[in-house]
């Protein structure tokens, strides 16, 4: 009997594979963009071409694979999560690799980063490991017809508001766009096909503990940083720049990354999976993970509104009424206090809407 390779490969070698792939994907990714002047994996922008990418590319294969499915879901907790992730991270509002990929850099100052990121994950496995479920509150059923509309939808919709509001013009411009969705639909094919998530694959090391289930969660992400640095070395490009904690404005900066990056671990791990992986998981027909990145895009776009922009300066002012003048440390400090109190108030607000879960599934095991 004919076997897939996915069943002749153990999980963590696809896995491997395929985070080398992705470590060397982004500089392409990253070159094409500096073309319509847009910054492939920073957070001023609202929606980056590869994410959409993602989801075509899991989209396309749950179609031709006969795997789309879409079943009831509860909206108010996926949206809640995802509004909280984007609020307290507005440095990458796609997804978590580039932590990994610029460690691989010489980016020692994203280990508070990243060490929150586990924690996050770690903390989130302890909730489920309670019997923490999404599952409470009103659902919505939607058919899969209905849900294939919106995912088209989604996709069109995105595209024309990337072509109107990025600038793309001339033909070099609108070449590099199309470059980057077409890399973000080959990697989304791919995760699709071996269900590639990071979150889930650490996620399933803590709860599970195996060898096996260890060394799939690891080796996507020794991929990615070993990948990147290898890329660095060939290119000339690594540049190590240290972790500083000398001063206690360098502590308390990095105790708030740690703390955000934990937060957003908790609930990436609490909604089933990173940003791109609710990318594709949107292609593969889940409403669930569409309305975890609806929320995250809300987050976003807050962060770009004027009104909230001057309620931010003004909660800075207040917070540090004493200071004699408004310096970078304490702009920066305001913002993320107010980040942290809006995005753990959402998390907050989950963990009381599925509260009944914790001793109705208590003892359960994924």
């Amino acid at each position: 009997m004919h076997r897939s390779f996915s069943e002749k490969f153990p999980r963590w070698v696809l896995f491997l594979t395929l985070g080398f792939v992705v470590s060397l994907a982004y500089p392409l990714i990253f070159a094409l963009a500096d073309n319509y002047g847009m910054c492939g994996g920073c957070g001023t922008v609202t929606v980056r071409p590869e994410m959409i990418g993602f989801l075509i590319g899991g989209f396309g294969l749950a179609l031709l694979r006969r795997e789309y499915r879409t079943s009831p879901f509860s909206p108010l907790s996926p949206l809640l999560l995802g509004f909280a992730t984007g609020m307290v991270l507005p440095e990458f509002f796609g997804c978590p690799w580039c932590m990994f990929m610029q460690l691989g850099y010489g980016k020692a100052n994203r280990l508070p980063e990243i060490l929150g990121f586990f924690g996050g994950i770690w903390g989130g496995t302890a909730l489920l490991r309670r019997g923490m479920s999404l599952e409470k509150g009103p659902e919505l059923h939607i058919s899969s017809k209905t849900s294939s509309l919106l995912v088209v939808l989604t996709v069109l919709g995105t595209l024309w508001w990337m072509k109107a509001h990025i600038g793309i013009s001339g033909s070099l411009e609108i070449f590099s766009m199309a470059g980057v969705v077409l890399i973000g639909v080959l990697l989304g094919a791919a995760m699709q096909r071996i269900r590639f998530c990071v979150v889930e694959g650490v996620r399933n090391a803590f709860f599970m503990s195996s060898s096996e289930t260890v060394l799939t969660g690891s080796s996507s992400i020794a991929a990615m940083i070993l990948g990147s640095l290898l890329y660095a070395l060939a290119t000339g490009t690594f540049s190590f720049e240290g972790l500083y904690l000398s001063s206690s404005e360098d502590l308390l900066q990095q105790s708030f990354i740690f703390v955000n990056a934990a937060l957003a671990g908790i609930a990436f791990t609490l909604a089933g999976g990173c940003t791109v992986w609710h990318a594709v998981n949107t292609g593969n027909g889940s409403m669930h993970s569409l309305t975890f990145l609806g929320g995250m895009l809300a987050a976003a776009w807050l962060h770009k509104l004027p009104a909230f922009l001057g309620f931010t300066k003004t909660f800075q002012q207040e917070i540090f009424f004493w200071a004699p003048r408004m310096n970078a440390f304490y702009r920066w400090t305001g913002a993320h206090i107010l980040y942290l109190c809006i995005g753990g108030g959402a998390l907050l607000l989950v963990l009381w809407l599925n509260r009944s879960s914790f001793f109705e599934n208590s003892g359960e095991t994924l």
